[in-house]
């Protein structure tokens, strides 16, 4: 390896990843800064597009990730079905 040139990435994504999920790929990356973590998206590797964090920033990352803070709302869907317990007697609602 040429010291003009820097070190490829080796990029990982997680075990719970299958092909075509879109998943995010992570790199540990040496920069003039110091260290960082790289981040991509694991289906368009070749876009060139990545995100680089700091190890402060990565950490803020991953507290957000583990809160939910990323996590998409509920799909909207029909009403639960009616159970005995949801009504006043205690007893299934029933059509005359």
């Amino acid at each position: 390896m040429r010291p003009d040139r820097p070190t490829p990435l080796r990029w990982r994504r997680s075990g719970y990843c299958q092909t075509n999920n879109g998943c995010v790929e992570v790199a540990r990356s040496e920069g003039p800064g110091g260290p960082s973590a790289a981040l991509r998206d694991g289906t368009l590797p070749e876009s060139g597009a990545v995100l680089s964090l700091t190890p402060a920033g990565w950490r803020s990352f991953l507290t957000a990730v583990r809160a939910g803070a990323f996590d998409r709302p509920p799909q909207a869907g029909p009403p639960p079905a009616s159970s005995p317990a949801s009504s006043p007697s205690g007893r299934a609602a029933t059509r005359p």
